[in-house]
């Protein structure tokens, strides 16, 4: 589960199909909430459940990368005429090295294009059949992509590893990540939203600072060992959401379904089944026609708010310049930079993971406050300066990264480095702020296509270029230090 990644259109749909209901009835917009659950009972289970399908993913994490290098490594030697059981640092050499990360670079950009095709049909989809149910069906697609990967592993000496780029299924980690976030939105209150996303965030921290290095130590005893915990895991997930998990969106259409005319129940039920269809024909109609608008509107609105859509050309660089650290080529890197075993290496994914999670915690909240309270800043202002910090933090971090020749150093520029991650929560605020509310959701569309065309470039990109051979190790470090620049100049350009 990658990560960090978001809003979709059809996901935010609600919300607006909620506020034009309120609205035609004279009432204030609101969310639909369900009182008997509560906002604390329903946030902890939907982090519960995210914590459980984090856990699977970050256990393997090591596990994964290690599989596929012993096999790559294994066929290499083999074609060269060697031994075909070597030590791991036999496999650090530059045609081994470049392979796996050009296998797992593009494999991301499989996994991400049908959760792109998929996003609109999985938003209308919940909103017809419920978050829950949806949701589940992204847990089972992660499951399904997983066991596919495993498979080719396992018959690793006579499949191609191509191959785990066809096994994307679903919309995945992303229709989950977005699903979650809306039933948070639909159970809490507004003044409690961004503590309970912060809650959301970190429990998938905690599972990352947790159980990389757990299973970097099980990966030294048997890379398989892992492997077979995570599937077992990822399988606890789906009867754990079924019984955990609220069903707000099925709820909500109930309560839409009761307010019809009740002249209609009146009706004989073969009318009634008329009825129903042609509704169903004129909801479809509907959408699309909402569609349409939806993109004139965004085309308006970029014509009308360049100095914005400057701003928002951050999201795309800084999604860009992510890639080389989030994954498995950090981990390649590391490994690779120190002459570790990636087991070990996965030390530094932790330390990251730590840091992150205290920044978003304390860090990000501290400063705001002292910002706000003690230096009276706008809250736009307080925006401003907080993503420049987190931008200046992501440059100098991830240059020093690039540059690493020890341990101690890499340690240090990972440090900094994951202290500016907090840049897409505060320049997400800035921007939103500059932003008139009827166009939040064309905002925020925006946002989600920014951030997943720069992970689909990215991940190509830095595995391309950590193929550039050893004594250019470095360079996609290099390359994102560039990249955050960029999108610290776009905040600091922010009027």
């Amino acid at each position: 589960m990658s990560g960090s990644h978001g809003e979709t259109s059809p996901l935010l749909e609600n919300a607006i199909r909620s506020e034009d209901s309120a609205s035609a009835q004279g009432s204030p917009p609101a969310l639909h909430r369900e009182p008997s659950t509560g906002p604390p009972r329903g946030i902890i289970d939907v982090a519960t459940v995210l914590l459980i399908m984090s856990v699977s993913s970050f256990l393997s994490f090591a596990a994964d990368t290690v599989i596929l290098e012993d096999i790559i490594c294994r066929k290499y030697y083999r074609d060269q005429g060697g031994f075909t059981k070597l030590p791991e640092r036999s496999c650090k050499v530059a045609p081994v090295q470049s392979q796996v990360a050009i296998i797992n670079g593009w494999r991301s950009v499989a996994e991400t294009l049908p959760a792109l095709a998929l996003a609109v049909p999985f938003g209308v989809l919940a909103d017809s059949v419920g978050r829950k149910q949806v949701l589940v069906l992204a847990l089972v697609g992660l499951f399904m992509n997983d066991l596919s990967v495993r498979i080719v592993y396992w018959f690793g000496d006579i499949l191609p590893m191509q191959l785990v780029w066809l096994g994307a299924i679903g919309a995945g980690a992303i229709t989950l990540q977005s699903l979650a976030f809306v039933m948070v939105a639909e159970l809490c209150p507004p003044e409690q939203r961004v503590a309970a996303f912060s809650l959301i965030q970190s429990s998938q921290l905690l599972a990352q600072f947790i159980f990389v290095p757990v299973g970097g130590f099980l990966t030294s005893v048997n890379p398989w060992l892992p492997m077979a915990f995570s599937s077992a895991n990822s399988v606890a997930a789906i009867p754990a959401a079924f019984a955990l998990l609220p069903d707000t969106g099925k709820r909500q259409n109930a309560t839409e379904n009761s307010t019809m005319d009740p002249d209609s129940l009146d009706e004989p039920h073969e009318g009634r089944e008329a009825h129903s269809q042609h509704t169903a024909d004129d909801d479809e109609l509907s959408w699309l026609v909402k569609q349409m608008c939806a993109l004139m509107a965004c085309t308006r609105w970029v014509a009308d708010n360049r100095k914005t859509v400057l701003v928002l050309a951050c999201f795309f660089v800084f999604s860009f310049g992510t890639s080389s650290r989030d994954g498995s080529l950090f981990l390649q890197y590391a490994s690779a930079r120190l002459g570790w075993g990636l087991g070990q290496a996965s030390v530094f994914v932790s330390l990251g993971a730590a840091t992150n999670l205290v920044i978003h915690a304390i860090g990000v909240p501290a400063l705001s406050t002292y910002l706000l309270e003690r230096r009276r800043l706008t809250e736009m202002v307080k925006d401003k300066y907080l993503a420049q910090w987190s931008g200046l933090a992501l440059m100098i971090g991830t240059l020093v990264i690039s540059q690493a020749s020890s341990a101690t150093v890499l340690a240090m520029g990972q440090i900094v480095a994951s202290c500016g991650l907090a840049f897409t929560i505060t320049a997400r605020s800035l921007i939103t702020s500059m932003t008139s509310r009827e166009h939040m959701a064309t905002l925020y569309t925006f946002i989600a296509v920014l951030d997943y065309a720069g992970m689909l470039t990215g991940g190509p990109s830095s595995a391309a270029l950590f193929d550039a051979g050893e004594a250019w190790l470095g360079l996609p470090y290099l390359v994102s230090s560039l990249s955050f620049a960029l999108a610290l100049g776009s905040i600091t350009m922010a009027p």
